[in-house]
């Protein structure tokens, strides 16, 4: 994690991705221009140029997001991981709205925030990385 010049938390996501999949920083950004809840907050993307070997077929990318936490399996008490868990509904349900599909449910991918100071979401949703337009005509990639 770090912090950016306000001293909110900030987590760094380095990620090799494949050419034919949406970008994930593109999609988080669009997500936020649309309004999309409790999905982790776009910050900054970028394509990493390195002229080191590199993995064949894959595209090294880094992505800034605003909230943190942990996997909602994690949470405090029985409470706390049901409303989570509806944050989230809530938040694919907004995703979806946006017109975007995400493809990797999984409880690593369900997050919870139980920091009182935190200015992060207290449920939301991580790792679009394999989500698509669910607009869009072509094949997604592999």
């Amino acid at each position: 994690m770090y912090y950016n010049e306000d001293k909110s938390t900030l987590v760094v996501k380095d990620l090799w991705q494949y050419p034919e999949r949406d970008e994930e920083g593109e999609l988080l950004y669009r997500a936020m221009e649309k309004g999309v809840i409790n999905i982790a907050r776009y910050y900054h993307h970028e394509t990493i140029q390195s002229y080191a070997p590199s993995t064949p077929n894959r595209i090294h990318r880094r992505l800034i997001v605003q909230d943190y936490g942990r996997p909602i399996y994690k949470a405090s008490s029985r409470v706390a991981l049901l409303a989570a868990l509806e944050g989230c509904i809530d938040g694919y349900e907004s995703l979806y709205q946006a017109s975007i599909l995400q493809r990797d449910i999984s409880p690593n991918n369900l997050m919870i925030n139980e920091d009182k100071e935190s200015a992060s979401w207290k449920a939301f949703i991580i790792d679009l990385d394999l989500a698509i337009n669910k607009d869009r005509e072509d094949a997604s990639g592999v």
